[in-house]
């Protein structure tokens, strides 16, 4: 996509970026923690949503994306959802 190219052509727009998702993950925080979620858990869902998020758009936006933007986002919350399952699995053996 030529929006993602110029984006990473330019440390400005970067730096907005992470801005942004900043702000996203906090909006979405205190939303969660209003509804009654524990801050901890809260902070922990907010994050993992937005890596989701910015994920599925990295995967749909290139030049041949693997499927409509909901199968896209479906595949990525599977994956981080099981990599995050080995990721404790492995520290409980230690």
């Amino acid at each position: 996509m030529q929006r993602l190219a110029i984006v990473a052509a330019h440390s400005e727009l970067q730096e907005r970026g992470l801005l942004k998702r900043a702000e996203f993950g906090s909006v979405v925080t205190d939303a969660l923690v209003a509804s009654g979620i524990e801050e901890t858990a809260a902070r922990l869902a907010a994050e993992i949503g937005v890596l989701a998020f910015v994920t599925t758009v990295a995967q749909w936006a290139e030049p041949a994306p693997p499927g409509l933007f909901v199968e896209v986002a479906r595949t990525v919350v599977n994956d981080l959802m099981a990599r995050a399952t080995t990721f404790c699995a492995e520290a409980d053996r230690t």
